[in-house]
């Protein structure tokens, strides 16, 4: 949820457990169609006008909602369309732009490009940090970042071991590569000018990086702070001067 010119807006599904495709069943027809919410006082809320891809079926639809930020006087929204049984699903950027909603509002989508090996299949994550808006992803290699400035996007290097990045060194059964089991961007947060980034980890416990632009990416833990059974960061908030991070069990 986040809140866009003085109102809350919630991302969610609609429980559709009836969809089915060519093959049968359709694995992810209990996620439904997707649905925006938003509220003025928290008690009373509206659909907003939906988006046309919201409504399509088995081939065209979102099966991952979980991004939402403000950048710029517009409101952000990171999807995944998918599934498609041919290709790699699509992660896929809307960003609205009128308080004036109707079903006339025009809703600009952008495809993620691709720069790397790394192929963008998901949007997990946004935020705004430094100026620009911070992309989280999940990549067929593991997590990635990118950023938009305006309107041009860029990604974001970030090593591929150990070694090449400053922080406490981690013993790994599964090597030395960072993105082996950490396969997207679960929560990123600003906090005393850095950029928090955490990464679910069902082997080692999650990890947790920090990064400004003075002194690049920084490994605060690759195992959970000893608890490996933490699989994830689910959440962080800032509190009387302290950062808060909220913690899944595996």
């Amino acid at each position: 949820m986040v809140e866009y010119n003085g109102m809350i807006y919630a991302l969610g599904g609609k429980a559709s457990y009836s969809e089915s495709t060519p093959y049968g069943p359709s694995l992810w027809g209990a996620l439904g169609t997707t649905v925006l919410l938003r509220s003025a006082d928290g008690i009373s809320w509206e659909e907003v006008p939906s988006y046309s891809r919201f409504e399509k079926g088995y081939g065209s639809s979102i099966i991952g909602r979980r991004a939402m930020a403000v950048y710029m006087d517009k409101l952000y929204i990171g999807l995944e369309e998918g599934p498609n049984l041919m290709e790699r699903n699509l992660p896929i950027l809307l960003s609205l732009d009128t308080t004036t909603l109707s079903r006339e509002d025009i809703w600009n989508e952008a495809i993620l490009p691709s720069y790397d090996t790394n192929l963008p299949i998901s949007i997990s994550e946004l935020a705004v940090y430094d100026g620009k808006l911070w992309i989280g992803i999940q990549g067929t290699q593991g997590f990635g970042f990118y950023t938009v400035d305006g309107t041009s996007f860029s990604n974001i290097a970030f090593p591929d071991k150990l070694s090449d990045l400053e922080g406490t060194e981690f013993d790994y059964a599964t090597g030395n590569d960072l993105r082996e089991n950490n396969s997207f961007v679960m929560k990123m947060y600003e906090y005393k000018n850095k950029l928090y980034i955490s990464t679910p980890n069902f082997v080692s416990g999650f990890s947790l990086f920090c990064y400004s632009a003075e002194d690049g990416f920084e490994l605060l833990t690759g195992d959970a702070f000893g608890s490996p059974s933490m699989a994830y960061a689910w959440n962080m908030e800032e509190f009387q001067g302290h950062l808060f991070v909220g913690t899944g069990n595996n």
